[in-house]
Parts: C-alpha cells; sequence; structure tokens
C-alpha cells in the first residue's frame, strides 16, 4: 500500500529538524576543526601525512636554529640549495659558521620567503644580508602557482583568492575553509604521534635525466606563460618587509648550461624579457639585482652543472667565492642604505 499525502504532511515536520541538527552539528565540528587548526598549527602540522612540507619547516628549522648569529641567510630554490655552500661563504666573508645559514629548497620561492616571515616576523632577527635566487618559472602561473602543497597549508585567504587558474583557485580557497588538502591523514598517521622537525640535509646531487636536459626544462618552465602577479606581490612584500629591517638584498639569477639560454632566446623572448624587466626593476637601495645567463660571465663552464642549471659540488665552491667577492666589493654586509665608503664595525 502506497502512503498518501497525508502520511507525507505528517512526516515531514519531523524530518526537517533532524536535518537541521545533523547540518548544524556538522556545521559546529567544521568550525571546530578549523579553530583547532588556525589555534595550534605547528603541532597538528608535525603528524606525518597531510601536505608534504618537510623542505619548507626543514629550512625554516636551519634559519631558527642560527639565532641570534645569523648575519647572512640564503633563500630561494634548488639552484641556491646545491650551489651556495653555507660553510664556505661564512669562511670566506669572515664570518662565524652560524653566521650563514641556508634556508633554500628544492621549489622554494620568494614567496616561500614571505610565508616564513608571516608565521615569525622575528626569523631574520639581526640579518644584515639576504641573498635569494628569481627564475622564469617562479613567474610563470602555470607552472608555479599552487603546485608547492605546503602553499595550502601555509597561505592566507587572500593569497588563495588571488590564484590565477580557477582550478587551483577553487580547491584552495575550499582548503582554507576545510583542510581537506593540507590537514588529511589515514587514523593510522594520527596514532603515530609527531615528528620531529630537523635541520636541512646536505644537498644530495643526483644523477643526470633526460627530463632535466637544458631545452627540455627551458621549454617547461616557460611554456604558456603567463606573468605571474602573486609572485610578483609576494616580491614587493619581502622586500618591503627587509626595507623595514634595514636588510640589505641580493638577487640572484644563477647562470645555466649555455643550451637552456640558447633554447630561451630563440623560443621564449617574450616571456623572458617580461620576467627580467620585472626583477631588475626591483634594483635600488638596498636591493642589489645580478642577473647572468651563460657560465663563461662568472668563470663557470658547462662542467660546473650536473644538468641543466644544478650545480656540481666544484661549481658550488666557485659560484659561492664569486658571490663572496660581489659581497664584498659592493659592501652588501653594511646596514642597508649605507655606502661601503662609510666604515662600520665588523658584524
Amino acid at each position: 500500500m502506497f502512503p498518501t499525502s497525508s502520511t507525507f504532511s505528517s512526516e515531514a515536520p519531523r524530518r526537517l529538524p533532524r536535518l537541521s541538527r545533523a547540518f548544524f552539528v556538522a556545521l559546529g565540528l567544521c568550525i571546530c576543526v578549523r579553530l583547532v587548526v588556525w589555534l595550534v598549527p605547528d603541532s597538528i602540522q608535525r603528524f606525518h601525512g597531510g601536505v608534504n612540507d618537510r623542505d619548507f619547516l626543514a629550512a625554516e628549522y636551519n634559519l631558527r636554529s642560527t639565532q641570534p648569529h645569523l648575519v647572512v641567510a640564503v633563500m630561494g630554490s634548488s639552484v641556491l640549495y646545491e650551489g651556495v655552500s653555507a660553510s664556505l661563504l661564512a669562511s670566506e666573508l669572515g664570518l662565524e659558521p652560524e653566521g650563514v645559514a641556508s634556508g633554500a629548497f628544492r621549489g622554494g620561492t620568494a614567496y616561500d620567503a614571505v610565508l616564513m616571515l608571516r608565521r615569525d616576523p622575528g626569523l631574520f632577527g639581526q640579518l644584515h644580508l639576504l641573498i635569494i635566487d628569481a627564475q622564469l618559472w617562479q613567474f610563470n602561473d602555470r607552472s608555479w602557482e599552487f603546485r608547492s602543497p605546503h602553499s595550502y597549508r601555509y597561505a592566507s585567504l587572500r593569497d588563495r583568492m588571488g590564484i590565477y587558474e580557477f582550478g587551483y583557485r577553487a580547491v584552495a580557497v575550499a582548503d582554507w575553509f576545510w583542510p581537506f588538502v593540507s590537514e588529511r591523514r589515514q587514523l593510522r598517521q594520527w596514532l603515530a604521534g609527531h615528528k620531529s622537525v630537523g635541520p636541512l640535509l646536505p644537498p644530495r646531487r643526483r644523477q643526470p635525466n633526460a627530463d632535466f636536459a637544458p631545452a627540455t626544462q627551458a621549454r617547461r618552465q616557460s611554456e604558456r606563460f603567463h606573468f605571474s602577479v602573486a609572485m610578483a606581490t609576494a616580491w614587493h612584500e619581502l622586500l618591503a618587509f627587509t626595507e623595514q629591517r634595514g636588510v640589505n638584498v641580493l638577487l640572484v639569477q644563477p647562470p645555466k648550461r649555455a643550451a637552456y639560454q640558447d633554447w630561451i632566446d630563440k623560443n621564449a623572448t617574450a616571456a623572458y624579457r617580461q620576467y627580467l624587466s620585472f626583477v631588475h626593476s626591483l634594483d635600488g637601495p638596498g636591493v642589489a639585482v645580478h642577473t647572468w645567463e651563460r657560465p663563461d660571465e662568472i668563470g663557470l663552464s658547462d662542467d660546473s652543472f650536473y644538468d641543466y642549471g644544478h650545480m656540481s659540488e666544484d661549481g658550488a665552491a666557485r659560484f659561492t667565492r664569486f658571490l663572496a667577492t660581489m659581497i664584498r666589493r659592493e659592501g652588501l654586509l653594511l646596514p642597508a642604505g649605507r655606502s661601503p665608503s662609510q666604515p662600520v664595525a665588523s658584524p
């Protein structure tokens, strides 16, 4: 026998309150979880799982662990992670070993530096100089933006709203309200407990492969180029911070194998020039910008790299010494805005 209309009408009022209660219980649970994530983020992040932010946290640890002795910080991508030896740079500049630390890591950008400084505005302490790199791929929305998973954990809602591609923007915004990407773990991972955060491990230079051939990487990094306003904004935020703190910035584009730049010059001139124009527009008081394209410009050779642009151990040593000479020559360890001719006590 089918239910009559009177049966539906009598059951509907009872169902609605149940649905309303379930909705508000679910909403309350979501709000509670979001508040916990907001109030104790570092504690939750040390549970294994979720997004892979170990390199980010380890790089941050490197900088924090050298306070208050840190004089020079190296940040940015794997090109500087493998291309600058912190211990050698400290020795060349006459600093204590704790005077130089590297917070560069694979995929790192100026945006990651901004995220670290938002989390800990005192991260730079008494820093005199920040060395950081710029790369073409970092300014291509289609090859950088939110491809680093840890961005889902640390980005602000405003950052997420400014993402260029709709799909990534929708997921990132939704994750801010309900962290289904950044804080998702299996039960066994929660039960496993905290994992300690330690220093970033020394570079392990990999064997070259076809994916990291110069022409292949040049094509990938410039493909369907769309200039990243989000990255440009991050640079302005970073430099506003360093200016306020009196920190000098050495912004570099390290050279790559000649074949990389040859491909760019033939196939991606407009994209490269747009990126380069922005980078050089940042040059000014307290900010020194140097962009090198081919290794012979600074006394290196193609043999200084083990792939398209990551340096071998010998290449890194030579590049580090080159940077030390430049830093001394340009007086970049002096307080920002001071001329090298004006004496100042050694750090």
